[in-house]
């Protein structure tokens, strides 16, 4: 009896850890796709009614801009202006590296050209009790560095290294 409650318990919550996910994966696509046709709106009403699947249109134009600008960047001049504006705009942004760090490892491209292949990023917060939390990573040749660092100003300073 007492195996037969410890399956049912165990499979319950594999299932429930199994299609939450999925669900919660589903929502963001739909809120996504909902996001994308209102951001093509503008385009979609610049195209005739009498063509069909209007939208589909609207984002392949939208794909192939940006496919373009990607292009664009990859260029010296362009590449260069990019990497500028990076550095003193958007790298001043909490959690910009981070997730420009993340985007590169999904996408495969996690060095540049023209980047440093030793990378360090990080995001901070402070809260309004004059506590900061930072977190650090880094890619540093063969190995990964994480740190979380709890800060309240004062001597006294707690992180962990992982």
């Amino acid at each position: 009896m007492r195996t037969m409650a410890e399956f049912t318990k165990t499979t319950l919550i594999g299932g429930f850890l199994f299609v939450l996910p999925v669900y919660v994966s589903l929502l963001l696509l739909a809120k996504a796709v909902q996001g994308l046709v209102a951001a093509v709106k503008p385009i979609t009403a610049g195209i005739p009614a009498s063509v069909e699947f209007r939208e589909i249109l609207a984002i392949l134009a939208l794909a192939a801009v940006c496919f373009i600008a990607g292009i664009m960047v990859r260029t010296g001049p362009s590449l260069r202006a990019k990497n500028a504006a990076e550095e003193t705009l958007l790298e001043k942004l909490p959690g910009y590296t981070l997730l420009r760090g993340l985007a590169g490892r999904v996408t495969g491209q996690a060095d540049e050209p023209g980047v440093r292949g030793d990378r360090q990023m990080g995001s901070g917060i402070r809260s309004s009790d004059a506590k900061e939390i930072s977190v650090t990573g880094g890619n540093y040749g063969d190995h990964a560095a994480l740190s979380v660092t709890v800060s309240d100003q004062h001597p006294r300073l707690a992180s962990a290294a992982v």
